[in-house]
């Protein structure tokens, strides 16, 4: 599914015995008005597009749920070896079909702890959190949060790769302003690190709930703040956690402008 596709893929993807006849059927397609031509993002492959979403819509609940899984992940695999050096362009969508491969296979009731469904997760998972960063990176935090939260909803409750997205999770949601959902994924992130020991999440997680705080409670934020940089900023460098070093001396900074010492804003 999406608003444009190749010849190839379709090649790929249909039973064995059709695919001699692939080209004839999209030109069939073709002539009825059912599809059209697109100029194609891939080098080489010939794209088309449905004419109306709805035809889109028809084909796809068409298919039996176990076949959809099976092709969302054919498809993702397809993109992967054919999109050579501009993979990274199309993270987020292979990212969305691993991740309704994934949906399928556990809504026909597959175990979440079977390996072939773990494994769908962990690649979605992977590839939804590198196009969040990416959307990051741009500006675009709606987008940016969308995709972190997915990635994040891959993995289970309390499952490490989850918690460490919880923080960028929650600072991306402060950004659209959803100040509630931002809270309650640090609330999560801090639970689970102090559970599991991992005093590097505890810290990235306690510098953006002080970062939250500055529009919910600012009060209480300067009273805490600086005290609770002062026992991060050790573990930090314990850790070699430049990311976290940088957050913090970044915060530091903003609460010393706060204060007009302008002279420890430089030292920050």
């Amino acid at each position: 599914t999406g608003k444009e596709f190749w010849w190839g893929a379709v090649v790929d993807l249909v039973p064995e015995g059709l695919r001699p006849l692939a080209g004839g059927h999209l030109q069939t397609l073709v002539r009825k008005g059912l599809i059209l031509p697109e100029r194609s993002s891939l080098a080489g492959e010939d794209a088309f597009r449905f004419h109306h979403l709805l035809i889109q819509e028809a084909a796809y609940q068409g298919l039996p749920k176990e076949r959809r899984a099976e092709l969302h992940e054919r498809f993702a695999r397809w993109i992967e070896e054919h999109s050579g050096d501009r993979v990274l362009e199309y993270e987020e969508v292979v990212g969305y079909h691993l991740e309704q491969s994934h949906r399928y296979r556990v809504e026909l009731g597959a175990s979440p702890a079977d390996e072939t469904v773990r494994d769908l997760a962990s690649r979605a998972a992977e590839r939804l959190t590198a196009a969040g960063r990416r959307a990051w990176g741009r500006g675009d935090m709606a987008a940016a949060a969308n995709l972190l939260e997915r990635a994040g909803t891959l993995h289970g409750p309390g499952e490490a790769a989850r918690l460490a997205l919880l923080p960028e999770l929650s600072e991306a949601l402060m950004e659209t302003g959803d100040l509630a959902r931002a809270g309650a994924m640090l609330e999560e992130a801090l639970e689970g690190a102090r559970a599991a020991g991992d005093r590097g999440l505890e810290g990235h997680a306690t510098i953006m709930n002080l970062l939250l705080m500055e529009s919910t409670d600012p009060k209480a934020r300067s009273e805490i703040a600086l005290r609770e940089l002062q026992r991060l900023i050790p573990i930090f460098e314990e850790l070699d956690d430049r990311l976290g070093l940088a957050r913090a001396w970044r915060l530091t900074a903003d609460l010393r402008w706060a204060q007009e010492r302008y002279a420890a804003v430089d030292v920050a």
